[in-house]
């Protein structure tokens, strides 16, 4: 029991700390069981069982909330005494459950990040925690009439739109929403050309709630007949039950990448990562409401799978490209020789330019241009030039080194603090 309070204490710092280190100002917590028992906004639940084809049949078993005086059920199915609090999300094999919320996007970088663990499963576990973003339904909301309740949605057949995924479901939106999955099954459990990693990347398009589409088609990386990004990234584990599992998806709308990392706080070493750029693919979605996603699912291969802390966290404001002015002034005094009646201005430029031409002695020309010009007047000439700079963004790398960087010197700490625990 003691082992498993560390491990949820030093869960939290490193949540935290991820935040930090990725400069994200704004932190909504949405779940936290790690020390307490909170919910920070409006969410409902969704179970479904998968029925053959597009079939799911809507069930309130799951997701299931385990108190402390009942959580020893669960812990104990891993040979664990303790009564940390946990929402499991699936319960048996061909299931998935979800929690929405509602929140808000400002157009800036956006994450989600998940504390999760499982305590019973196959001898590969699977299918893993998902995370779908920018969910816009019309046809259903954030309120009590759907919780448990059907809302307009779609699963996928066996085997598609990934080769290992589980199972799937896709609600009503009206705009297209990204769903991403960590899979530990890829890799041990199945693998075949093309795949890296352990994550499923799809855009769905799915307005009506009934005829979902779903990109890019072909994969991109194992070809047809399946859609998205299938078992890609690096690295690569296999949880053990009882293992605490660190989730994080973020995405940067001002250079369209997606990236995800996924940690194991019992082994330190043991870390999948993947990361995509999307302009050919998705189009930024503009700031406003925007539900929250979290699921587990499983096939015929499964897990328990369980959520102990959730949030969503956003820059302040968007990242913008550094600019810079420069301007110039310069005074030239010449006198030209010159038969005209005075006054005489002769201007000679390579681009289009503004000239104000003022009678009062002595002449006075103000030229305003970005281009090389040359000038031949009698008086004050004022030459303004404009010069623009662009900084470079934090690149993607930069920002995933930024993390695991992090990960690795808390976990380390954390791993000396469990020899003194143990």
């Amino acid at each position: 029991m003691r082992l498993v309070t560390a491990l949820c204490v030093a869960a939290l710092a490193l949540a935290m700390l991820i935040h930090v280190a990725l400069a994200q100002g704004i932190v909504v917590v949405v779940l936290n069981l790690l020390n307490g028992q909170y919910w920070g906004v409006t969410h409902i639940y969704q179970g479904v069982i998968y029925g053959g084809g597009n079939v799911g049949f809507l069930t309130n078993q799951w997701p299931k909330y385990y108190n402390p005086l009942v959580a020893g059920q669960y812990w104990l199915l891993s040979n664990t005494s303790s009564s940390q609090p946990v929402l499991e999300l699936t319960m048996n094999v061909n299931s998935t459950g979800v929690m929405f919320w509602e929140g808000y996007y400002n157009g800036g970088v956006f994450s989600i990040t998940l504390i999760g663990t499982y305590t019973n499963g196959s001898s590969y576990p699977a299918d893993g925690f998902m995370v779908y973003l920018f969910l816009q339904p019309t046809s259903w909301s954030i309120s009590p009439g759907f919780n448990y309740s059907p809302i307009p949605y779609v699963t996928n057949g066996m085997y598609y739109p990934s080769r290992v995924s589980g199972t799937f479901m896709f609600p009503q939106s009206t705009g297209e929403y990204i769903v991403v999955q960590w899979d530990p099954y890829w890799q041990f459990g199945y693998n075949t050309s093309g795949v890296t990693g352990q994550w499923n990347v799809i855009l769905v398009s799915n307005p009506s709630g009934s005829n979902p589409s779903y990109y890019p088609h072909p994969s991109p990386n194992v070809g047809p007949p399946y859609a998205g990004w299938d078992g890609i990234g690096t690295g690569a584990f296999k949880p053990r039950p009882g293992s605490l599992i660190l989730m994080t998806i973020t995405y940067n709308p001002q250079v369209n990448v997606l990236s995800g990392v996924v940690v194991d706080l019992s082994n330190i070493s043991e870390v999948s990562s993947f990361s995509i750029n999307c302009n050919a693919y998705y189009t930024p979605q503009s700031s406003g409401k925007s539900l929250g996603d979290v699921r587990a699912v499983s096939g015929s291969a499964y897990a328990n799978w369980a959520l102990l802390y959730v949030d969503m966290s956003s820059a302040l404001q968007p990242a913008t490209i550094l600019t810079v002015t420069e301007t110039t002034t310069t005074t030239v005094t010449s006198v030209v020789a010159s038969t005209t009646v005075y006054p005489t201005t002769t201007v000679t430029t390579t681009m289009p330019l503004t000239v104000t031409v003022t009678t009062t002695m002595p002449l006075t020309t103000t030229i305003t241009t970005t281009a090389t010009s040359i000038v031949a007047t009698q008086g004050l000439v004022t030459i303004i030039t404009t010069k623009t700079v662009s900084g470079p963004l934090p690149s993607l790398l930069q920002t995933n080194v930024i993390l695991l960087t992090t990960a690795v010197i808390l976990l380390a700490v954390v791993a000396l603090t469990l020899r003194r625990v143990v």
